[in-house]
């Protein structure tokens, strides 16, 4: 939702990719109320860059009319980039998500090189005045790349055509050119802001102007109470994303939602024991049960055989508790099963447990383990085992 400022997304714990849906503003109407054009939708799926943990969301502000004869300058500009107005209406504002926060790279200093955002939609121009007809609207359908706002109508100042509206854009929308009675164009787009129409060129200035987005557009010129509207920004998502769309005249209000994709956790085992060793000396098996998935895996579980020609000695584990279930039959000593709990495995994160025995008879002697955790579904390497040949003295 809407709140004039940036505001952050908490990436959860275990989320490879993002789905975000965003919507531009829409752009101001001008002092007359000759609309603006909306801004647009995007669909993409991304994958989480790595090592960030927080999003930031910029959800654009609407434009709305210029002050005209009563401020001293242009004003009117939504948040995000909607370019500021005189007497039309100002820039819709983009919608984003980013890496980086505002207060770290602001966006009037942005540049390609500290560019973070993985999603913008474009916000929409602003409409331009006139006292007749109605005057140039924003670029609905020019959002993701170039093309014009409406042109303006100057039924009242003469025979003289109305001014031209700005351009959307890739690289910041072309301001529009006044007439000749007025002859003060509108400001190009640029990066991440749409142009502004100038009252220190005219007070009553009435061109629209530009969306903000990826790239602005560009504003309005100036007309004779027939100003061009301003140009619609440009939408963008980053190389990475997938399923991706794009409506280029959105109906909704400005908006971002982000759903994070999850993937479950899965779990492997390997529990390397030595090749050969000699009757009466010890020797261990270290398991290790690693999370390779992309989620936590809950209530984790390793089941240890430990062979039945072996004497037991001891076991550790760097994560949880173990036991040892001894055989029902004698020697007791000799064999049983080895049962770790080590609770919660996060991502990416490992257990190694290390299960000490002596060898008492020559032989190949064979270990089994098995790694078990809640709704974990198994395959093949939950399981392992090892084979030791066991010499004489």
């Amino acid at each position: 939702m809407y709140t004039g400022t940036e505001q952050s997304y908490t990436v959860p714990t275990g989320a490879t990719a993002v789905t975000i849906t965003a919507t531009g503003a829409t752009g101001g109407p001008s002092l007359n109320a000759k609309p603006g054009g909306n801004g647009a939708t995007v669909t993409a799926t991304l994958p989480v860059p790595a090592g960030t943990t927080t999003l930031y969301v910029e959800v654009g502000g609407a434009g709305a009319p210029g002050p005209c004869f009563f401020a001293s300058q242009a004003g009117g500009g939504g948040f995000n980039g909607g370019g500021s107005s005189v007497c039309g209406g100002g820039g819709g504002g983009a919608s984003d998500v980013r890496t980086t926060s505002m207060a770290a790279v602001a966006d009037p200093a942005l540049t390609t090189a500290d560019d973070s955002r993985l999603v913008v939609a474009g916000g929409g121009g602003g409409g331009g005045y006139d006292c007749g007809t109605p005057g140039g609207t924003a670029g609905d359908e020019t959002v993701a790349g170039a093309g014009a706002g409406g042109a303006g109508s100057d039924v009242c100042g003469g025979a003289a055509p109305g001014a031209d509206g700005g351009l959307g854009g890739t690289n910041g929308g072309s301001g529009g050119a006044g007439t000749g009675d007025e002859a003060c164009p509108g400001a190009s787009g640029t990066l991440g802001q749409g142009g502004d129409t100038s009252f220190t060129c005219d007070s009553t200035n009435y061109g629209g102007a530009g969306g903000g987005g990826w790239y602005g557009g560009g504003a309005g010129g100036d007309g004779n109470y027939s100003g061009g509207g301003g140009g619609a920004g440009s939408s963008f998502w980053s190389p990475s994303a997938t399923s991706t769309s794009l409506t280029e005249d959105g109906s909704g209000p400005a908006e971002v939602q982000i759903t994070a994709v999850v993937t479950a956790p899965d779990l492997s085992l390997a529990d390397p024991g030595p090749g050969t060793v000699t009757s009466g000396s010890s020797f261990s098996y270290t398991v290790v049960v690693a999370n390779t998935g992309g989620s936590p895996a809950h209530d984790v579980v390793v089941a240890d055989t430990v062979p039945a020609t072996t004497k037991y000695d001891s076991v550790s584990t760097s994560q949880g508790t173990c036991s040892r279930l001894a055989p029902t039959t004698p020697p007791k000593t000799k064999g049983g099963t080895v049962t770790c709990t080590a609770g919660d495995l996060v991502a990416g994160g490992a257990v190694t447990i290390t299960i000490t025995v002596m060898a008492t008879t020559p032989g190949t002697v064979t270990e089994h383990a098995v790694v078990t955790a809640e709704g974990v579904s198994a395959d093949s390497d939950d399981v392992g085992s090892s084979m030791t040949l066991v010499q004489g003295s």
